[in-house]
């Protein structure tokens, strides 16, 4: 009977020293991967495949309960967060932008449509070389629009879809995890759900398929009524990455021009994506000089809206419309095109993306405070007297508060130059907060 008992204390122990084994070798799978590039890279949010590729099935499979274990710590921990310091900058926030200039248009069921273009530099849409415009109608638009030259690249790993998050929920970035990709956006309070609540029919359109960045997941969890992406579309011409610009802009004027409704339209234009080379190649010319790529494809873009407006002109519906274009982000060529254009602006913001607004109730003017794109869903809102979300970030037209950045800073413009100051929270955790828990983010006051 000793024996018996000798053996099988034998046998715990070695069973304890295996799984204390198993997790130290649990332990520096997670060390190792978290330390190298290629684990960067997964944070970045790489697609799945992409994963597999680079890290291979045991480090996608460590990667996927790793992400899944810090999202249930986080989620627990902004469960039981303090919101007080978030709830009184927002009071300030709203108070400010209630104090702003009300619009005469209030309560005016305008379709507004929002032309999201791919890779655009702010100097673009303002700059000149030899003489000629980089993007001749916006060049001409944006001088009868309410034109804002200063606006910030509020983006960050996300990029493209950051530049959504920004316009679609006023929230700026995540600092390294992209919104679409790391979080279900079925709580945030979203332009989308605002237009459904006041009887308009919303929809969002790109040429890429919707899997791409967990695009079609992330618009159907804000409201989107209706999404279309490739599979969706007419395929009747494709540069580059997939449907042209300038079918895609066709495709969704129809549906606005078909749409019985006022209609809040969200279109994402691809054709000028990196490498910038698409459209030189559809015009049978031999791709080189990436700046002069860029202006070809930046000048293909501009034609492309310019027949979107006359054709909305044409139905009768442009007179009725908000239309807002704005870059996404910036191009990551910035200086090389600043070194061979002449702007119309001095460049008081480096990285910067243009927003225009065309159809607001008011003299075309340009704005010279600090914008970020986050403004765009608020302005539209007040213009058309709709409820402001109380988790919306952005600053009324009239607001001179500073812009909410995603890197922890407030930014304006004092005496021509930018001017920062820090947050009294770390903004990351601010817009998790309002994705995750909106009930909590609701003002003091």
């Amino acid at each position: 009977m000793l024996s018996y008992f000798r053996k099988d204390k034998a046998k715990r122990r070695r069973l304890n020293l295996f799984h204390l084994w198993l997790f130290v070798c649990a332990c520096l799978i997670v060390i190792i991967c978290t330390t190298t590039v290629e684990w960067r890279l997964v944070n970045m949010r790489y697609l799945s495949r992409h994963i597999v590729k680079e890290l291979g099935f045991v480090g996608y499979l460590t990667n996927e309960l790793t992400e899944f274990a810090k999202r249930t710590i986080e989620e627990f921990t902004l469960s039981t967060r303090d919101t007080k310091s978030f709830r009184e900058y927002m009071e300030q926030v709203h108070e400010a932008n209630r104090g702003s200039q009300a619009p005469s248009t209030s309560g005016q069921a305008k379709h507004l449509v929002y032309i999201q273009m791919e890779s655009v530099d702010g100097l673009s849409i303002e700059s000149t070389l030899e003489g000629m415009p980089l993007m001749p109608f916006l060049y001409v638009l944006r001088k009868e629009s309410t034109y804002f030259p200063h606006t910030i690249d509020n983006t960050s790993s996300g990029r493209t879809t950051d530049g959504e998050l920004l316009t679609l929920t006023s929230l700026p970035s995540i600092y390294g995890q992209p919104a679409f990709q790391n979080f279900d956006l079925s709580k945030v309070p979203s332009l989308p759900r605002v237009f459904n609540d006041a009887g308009y029919y919303t929809f969002s359109i790109h040429g890429y398929k919707g899997s791409f960045w967990n695009r079609a997941a992330a618009h159907s969890q804000l409201g989107f009524q209706d999404s279309f992406f490739r599979p969706d579309l007419i395929d009747d011409e494709i540069i580059g990455w997939g449907i042209s610009d300038e079918s895609i802009l066709n495709q969704a004027a129809e549906k606005i021009v078909a749409s019985d409704l006022p209609t809040f339209a969200h279109i994402i234009l691809l054709t000028n994506h990196h490498p910038y080379r698409h459209v030189a190649k559809r015009n049978g010319k031999k791709p080189g000089d990436i700046v002069l790529d860029h202006i070809a494809s930046l000048r293909y873009m501009d034609s492309s809206i310019q027949s979107f407006f006359e054709k909305l002109d044409e139905q009768g519906i442009l007179e009725n419309s908000i239309v807002a274009i704005y870059g996404d982000h910036d191009s990551a060529i910035r200086r090389q095109i600043a070194e061979r254009t002449k702007p119309d602006f001095k460049q008081v913001v480096k990285d910067k993306v243009p927003l225009l607004i065309y159809g607001l109730n008011e003299p075309p003017k340009t704005v010279e405070k600090l914008a970020s794109l986050q403004d765009l869903p608020v302005i539209a809102l007040q213009e058309l007297g709709l409820l402001i979300p109380s988790s919306f970030t952005g600053n009324a037209l009239h607001s001179i508060r500073p812009v909410l950045e995603h890197k922890n800073r407030l930014l304006s413009i004092d005496a021509g130059e930018v001017k920062q100051e820090q947050t009294p929270f770390d903004t990351s955790l601010f817009t998790k907060m309002a994705i995750l828990h909106p009930e909590r983010m609701q003002p003091t006051k």
